[in-house]
Protein backbone atom coordinates (compact mmCIF):
# COMPACT_ATOMS: atom_id res chain seq x y z
CA UNK A 1 0.00 0.00 0.00
CA UNK A 2 1.94 3.50 -1.36
CA UNK A 3 2.64 5.42 1.68
CA UNK A 4 3.91 8.75 0.93
CA UNK A 5 7.61 9.96 2.40
CA UNK A 6 7.75 12.06 5.46
CA UNK A 7 10.79 11.89 7.29
CA UNK A 8 13.20 11.70 4.47
CA UNK A 9 14.75 15.39 5.19
CA UNK A 10 14.38 14.75 9.20
CA UNK A 11 17.11 11.68 8.41
CA UNK A 12 19.61 13.86 6.77
CA UNK A 13 19.59 16.76 8.80
CA UNK A 14 19.81 14.35 12.37
CA UNK A 15 22.14 15.13 15.05
CA UNK A 16 22.85 12.67 17.18
CA UNK A 17 22.73 13.52 20.78
CA UNK A 18 22.32 10.23 22.60
CA UNK A 19 22.62 6.36 21.63
CA UNK A 20 20.23 3.93 21.11
CA UNK A 21 20.82 1.39 23.64
CA UNK A 22 19.63 4.01 26.70
CA UNK A 23 16.14 3.81 25.51
CA UNK A 24 15.90 1.24 23.33
CA UNK A 25 15.14 -1.68 26.20
CA UNK A 26 11.78 0.27 27.19
CA UNK A 27 9.96 3.21 26.43
CA UNK A 28 11.03 6.23 27.80
CA UNK A 29 8.03 8.21 29.84
CA UNK A 30 6.41 10.69 28.02
CA UNK A 31 7.36 14.41 28.40
CA UNK A 32 5.47 17.16 27.56
CA UNK A 33 5.95 19.60 24.38
CA UNK A 34 8.31 22.26 24.30
CA UNK A 35 6.88 25.54 25.02
CA UNK A 36 5.58 27.52 22.54
CA UNK A 37 7.82 30.01 20.87
CA UNK A 38 10.76 27.74 21.58
CA UNK A 39 12.79 26.03 18.96
CA UNK A 40 12.43 22.04 19.04
CA UNK A 41 15.76 20.21 18.99
CA UNK A 42 16.29 18.24 15.81
CA UNK A 43 15.39 14.42 16.49
CA UNK A 44 18.24 12.10 17.64
CA UNK A 45 20.00 10.24 14.31
CA UNK A 46 19.54 6.50 15.78
CA UNK A 47 15.31 7.62 16.51
CA UNK A 48 15.25 9.06 13.02
CA UNK A 49 17.23 6.18 11.47
CA UNK A 50 14.43 3.92 13.07
CA UNK A 51 11.39 6.17 11.84
CA UNK A 52 12.72 5.89 8.57
CA UNK A 53 13.14 1.87 8.78
CA UNK A 54 9.70 1.66 9.67
CA UNK A 55 8.39 4.03 6.85
CA UNK A 56 9.94 1.62 4.73
CA UNK A 57 8.39 -1.30 6.24
CA UNK A 58 5.45 0.32 6.10
CA UNK A 59 5.14 1.15 2.68
CA UNK A 60 6.13 -2.68 1.57
CA UNK A 61 2.97 -3.66 3.95
CA UNK A 62 5.76 -5.16 6.57
CA UNK A 63 3.42 -4.71 9.76
CA UNK A 64 5.31 -6.86 11.96
CA UNK A 65 8.36 -4.99 11.00
CA UNK A 66 6.68 -1.80 11.57
CA UNK A 67 5.36 -3.09 15.10
CA UNK A 68 9.05 -4.17 16.25
CA UNK A 69 10.39 -0.56 15.18
CA UNK A 70 7.66 1.93 16.88
CA UNK A 71 6.69 0.22 19.72
CA UNK A 72 9.93 1.03 21.73
CA UNK A 73 9.73 4.34 19.82
CA UNK A 74 6.06 5.40 21.17
CA UNK A 75 6.15 7.50 24.18
CA UNK A 76 9.90 8.92 23.76
CA UNK A 77 10.76 12.41 24.85
CA UNK A 78 12.38 13.57 21.85
CA UNK A 79 9.08 12.77 19.76
CA UNK A 80 6.47 12.95 22.40
CA UNK A 81 4.23 16.69 21.33
CA UNK A 82 5.82 16.69 17.56
CA UNK A 83 4.00 15.54 14.31
CA UNK A 84 6.58 12.69 13.96
CA UNK A 85 4.76 11.17 17.19
CA UNK A 86 1.52 11.32 16.03
CA UNK A 87 2.47 9.87 12.76
CA UNK A 88 4.80 7.39 14.82
CA UNK A 89 0.80 6.45 16.63
CA UNK A 90 -0.90 6.47 13.26
CA UNK A 91 1.38 3.95 11.65
CA UNK A 92 1.77 1.92 14.46
CA UNK A 93 -2.03 1.32 15.19
CA UNK A 94 -2.69 1.13 11.70
CA UNK A 95 0.27 -2.12 11.61
CA UNK A 96 -1.92 -3.70 14.45
CA UNK A 97 -4.93 -3.20 12.65
CA UNK A 98 -3.72 -4.63 9.37
CA UNK A 99 -2.03 -7.30 11.16
CA UNK A 100 -5.58 -7.95 12.90
CA UNK A 101 -4.89 -7.21 16.78
CA UNK A 102 -7.41 -5.02 16.81
CA UNK A 103 -7.26 -4.46 21.13
CA UNK A 104 -3.81 -2.90 20.21
CA UNK A 105 -4.70 -1.05 17.10
CA UNK A 106 -7.15 0.48 20.11
CA UNK A 107 -5.03 1.46 22.59
CA UNK A 108 -2.33 2.84 19.40
CA UNK A 109 -5.13 4.50 18.16
CA UNK A 110 -6.43 6.10 21.34
CA UNK A 111 -3.15 7.56 22.26
CA UNK A 112 -2.75 9.41 18.96
CA UNK A 113 -6.20 10.66 19.60
CA UNK A 114 -5.48 11.92 23.41
CA UNK A 115 -2.53 13.93 21.56
CA UNK A 116 -4.46 15.08 18.84
CA UNK A 117 -8.42 14.53 19.25
CA UNK A 118 -8.86 16.02 15.80
CA UNK A 119 -6.67 13.96 13.85
CA UNK A 120 -7.58 12.91 10.84
CA UNK A 121 -6.60 9.61 8.55
CA UNK A 122 -6.22 9.86 4.76
CA UNK A 123 -8.91 8.09 2.84
CA UNK A 124 -6.49 7.65 0.02
CA UNK A 125 -4.35 5.55 2.02
CA UNK A 126 -6.20 3.64 4.63
CA UNK A 127 -9.41 2.02 3.64
CA UNK A 128 -12.61 2.61 4.81
CA UNK A 129 -12.89 -0.28 7.66
CA UNK A 130 -9.78 1.29 9.24
CA UNK A 131 -11.42 4.79 9.44
CA UNK A 132 -14.70 3.56 10.64
CA UNK A 133 -13.12 1.77 13.62
CA UNK A 134 -10.93 4.86 14.01
CA UNK A 135 -14.21 7.33 13.88
CA UNK A 136 -15.95 5.28 16.18
CA UNK A 137 -13.41 5.12 18.72
CA UNK A 138 -13.20 8.71 18.43
CA UNK A 139 -17.22 9.10 19.53
CA UNK A 140 -15.95 6.17 22.14
CA UNK A 141 -13.73 8.81 23.74
CA UNK A 142 -15.36 11.93 23.22
CA UNK A 143 -18.67 10.64 24.61
CA UNK A 144 -16.58 9.46 27.92
CA UNK A 145 -15.20 12.90 28.31
CA UNK A 146 -12.10 11.47 27.59
CA UNK A 147 -11.39 13.78 24.64
CA UNK A 148 -13.04 17.17 23.09
CA UNK A 149 -16.19 16.45 21.07
CA UNK A 150 -15.05 19.35 18.27
CA UNK A 151 -12.74 22.12 18.61
CA UNK A 152 -13.33 25.23 20.43
CA UNK A 153 -14.12 27.96 18.79
CA UNK A 154 -11.37 30.86 18.78
CA UNK A 155 -11.92 33.65 21.26
CA UNK A 156 -14.54 31.10 22.99
CA UNK A 157 -15.17 31.91 26.68
CA UNK A 158 -16.75 28.98 28.84
CA UNK A 159 -20.70 29.64 29.63
CA UNK A 160 -22.70 29.10 32.64
CA UNK A 161 -25.56 27.87 32.60
CA UNK A 162 -27.95 29.38 35.40
CA UNK A 163 -31.07 27.26 36.58
CA UNK A 164 -34.03 28.50 38.69
CA UNK A 165 -35.56 25.81 40.66
CA UNK A 166 -37.92 25.79 43.37
CA UNK A 167 -39.20 23.01 46.13
CA UNK A 168 -42.39 22.37 47.24
CA UNK A 169 -42.53 23.54 50.90
CA UNK A 170 -46.24 23.49 51.63
CA UNK A 171 -46.37 21.70 54.82
CA UNK A 172 -48.19 18.60 55.42
CA UNK A 173 -51.46 19.94 57.66
CA UNK A 174 -51.82 22.32 54.78
CA UNK A 175 -52.96 19.00 52.15
CA UNK A 176 -55.71 17.99 54.93
CA UNK A 177 -57.22 22.10 53.83
CA UNK A 178 -60.95 21.68 51.16
CA UNK A 179 -61.01 23.27 47.91
CA UNK A 180 -57.88 21.19 46.44
CA UNK A 181 -55.19 22.52 48.18
CA UNK A 182 -52.74 19.78 47.85
CA UNK A 183 -53.50 19.74 43.95
CA UNK A 184 -52.60 23.12 43.44
CA UNK A 185 -49.76 22.84 45.38
CA UNK A 186 -48.18 19.77 43.64
CA UNK A 187 -48.52 21.83 40.59
CA UNK A 188 -51.54 19.89 39.30
CA UNK A 189 -54.12 22.85 38.46
CA UNK A 190 -56.53 21.23 35.85
CA UNK A 191 -57.35 18.70 38.84
CA UNK A 192 -56.85 21.17 41.61
CA UNK A 193 -59.56 23.43 39.93
CA UNK A 194 -62.01 20.10 39.47
CA UNK A 195 -62.04 19.28 42.72
CA UNK A 196 -62.00 22.43 44.12
CA UNK A 197 -65.72 23.27 41.86
CA UNK A 198 -66.90 20.26 43.37
CA UNK A 199 -66.25 20.86 46.96
CA UNK A 200 -68.02 24.11 46.12
CA UNK A 201 -70.61 23.02 44.63
CA UNK A 202 -71.33 20.30 47.03
CA UNK A 203 -71.03 23.42 50.41
CA UNK A 204 -73.92 25.43 47.90
CA UNK A 205 -76.17 23.15 47.66
CA UNK A 206 -75.77 21.94 51.01
CA UNK A 207 -76.45 25.69 52.02
CA UNK A 208 -79.02 26.20 49.33
CA UNK A 209 -81.25 22.93 50.85
CA UNK A 210 -80.78 24.10 54.39
CA UNK A 211 -82.26 27.59 53.83
CA UNK A 212 -84.77 26.33 51.76
CA UNK A 213 -85.55 23.80 54.62
CA UNK A 214 -86.11 26.61 57.05
CA UNK A 215 -88.07 28.71 54.83
CA UNK A 216 -90.96 25.93 55.01
CA UNK A 217 -90.78 25.74 58.97
CA UNK A 218 -93.65 27.26 60.81
CA UNK A 219 -93.00 30.62 62.72
CA UNK A 220 -90.75 29.98 65.58
CA UNK A 221 -90.63 26.15 65.75
CA UNK A 222 -89.07 23.10 63.89
CA UNK A 223 -92.20 22.36 62.86
CA UNK A 224 -93.52 21.85 58.68
CA UNK A 225 -96.89 22.28 57.71
CA UNK A 226 -98.21 19.44 56.62
CA UNK A 227 -98.89 20.63 52.88
CA UNK A 228 -94.79 21.43 52.60
CA UNK A 229 -93.90 18.15 54.12
CA UNK A 230 -93.44 16.40 50.15
CA UNK A 231 -91.00 19.40 49.62
CA UNK A 232 -89.13 19.27 52.87
CA UNK A 233 -88.12 16.04 52.45
CA UNK A 234 -86.84 16.70 49.05
CA UNK A 235 -84.73 19.24 50.31
CA UNK A 236 -83.16 17.07 53.16
CA UNK A 237 -82.75 14.90 50.70
CA UNK A 238 -80.79 16.67 48.58
CA UNK A 239 -78.80 18.38 51.40
CA UNK A 240 -77.38 14.76 52.00
CA UNK A 241 -76.26 14.72 48.35
CA UNK A 242 -74.44 17.76 48.77
CA UNK A 243 -72.84 16.74 51.77
CA UNK A 244 -71.61 13.63 50.49
CA UNK A 245 -70.54 15.62 46.76
CA UNK A 246 -68.34 17.96 49.23
CA UNK A 247 -67.24 14.72 51.87
CA UNK A 248 -66.45 12.61 48.68
CA UNK A 249 -64.46 15.35 46.73
CA UNK A 250 -62.56 16.67 50.02
CA UNK A 251 -61.53 13.30 50.59
CA UNK A 252 -59.93 12.39 47.54
CA UNK A 253 -58.52 15.57 47.07
CA UNK A 254 -56.38 14.81 50.16
CA UNK A 255 -55.08 11.56 49.47
CA UNK A 256 -54.48 12.09 45.68
CA UNK A 257 -52.64 15.15 47.26
CA UNK A 258 -50.57 12.98 49.10
CA UNK A 259 -50.03 10.10 46.72
CA UNK A 260 -48.36 13.04 44.22
CA UNK A 261 -46.84 14.89 46.57
CA UNK A 262 -43.11 15.38 44.98
CA UNK A 263 -40.62 17.45 47.39
CA UNK A 264 -37.80 17.55 44.78
CA UNK A 265 -36.34 20.85 43.56
CA UNK A 266 -38.59 21.77 40.37
CA UNK A 267 -36.66 23.78 37.38
CA UNK A 268 -39.01 26.78 36.82
CA UNK A 269 -36.50 28.17 34.17
CA UNK A 270 -33.30 27.80 32.41
CA UNK A 271 -30.72 30.37 30.75
CA UNK A 272 -27.22 30.28 29.44
CA UNK A 273 -24.92 33.32 30.39
CA UNK A 274 -22.66 34.56 28.48
CA UNK A 275 -19.49 35.56 30.30
CA UNK A 276 -18.76 39.33 30.66
CA UNK A 277 -15.62 41.06 28.69
CA UNK A 278 -12.80 41.90 30.84
CA UNK A 279 -12.92 45.73 30.79
CA UNK A 280 -9.53 46.96 30.04
CA UNK A 281 -8.67 50.27 31.72
CA UNK A 282 -6.27 51.86 29.65
CA UNK A 283 -4.91 54.92 32.04
CA UNK A 284 -1.82 57.21 31.11
CA UNK A 285 -0.23 59.05 33.93
CA UNK A 286 -0.53 63.12 33.09
CA UNK A 287 1.02 66.34 34.80
CA UNK A 288 -1.06 67.42 38.13
CA UNK A 289 -1.91 71.42 38.19
CA UNK A 290 -0.83 70.67 41.60
CA UNK A 291 2.90 70.65 42.44
CA UNK A 292 3.49 69.54 38.99
CA UNK A 293 3.45 65.85 40.33
CA UNK A 294 2.06 63.02 38.19
CA UNK A 295 -1.07 61.43 38.43
CA UNK A 296 -3.65 58.78 37.27
CA UNK A 297 -6.73 60.19 35.97
CA UNK A 298 -9.80 59.24 37.57
CA UNK A 299 -8.04 58.52 40.85
CA UNK A 300 -7.80 60.79 44.39
CA UNK A 301 -4.11 62.43 43.93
Amino acid sequence: MPVRPHLASLVASAVALAPLGAWASEPSPASPPPPAGTVALPIPEPVAGRLAEAERAFAVQDYPSVIARLEALSGHPALVGRPEHRQLLEWLGASHWFAGNRDAARLALGALLRESPFHVLDRFVYPPELIDDFELLRASLAGGGVIPGRPAEPGSAPRTILRISERNTTPTLAYFAPLAVGQFANGELGKGALLASLQGLGAATMLATWLGVESLKVDGTDRVRPSDGGPARALDALWYAGFALLAGSWIWSVADGFVYRDDRPRTLEERVLEPTPPVSLHLRPALSPVAGALHWPGLAP
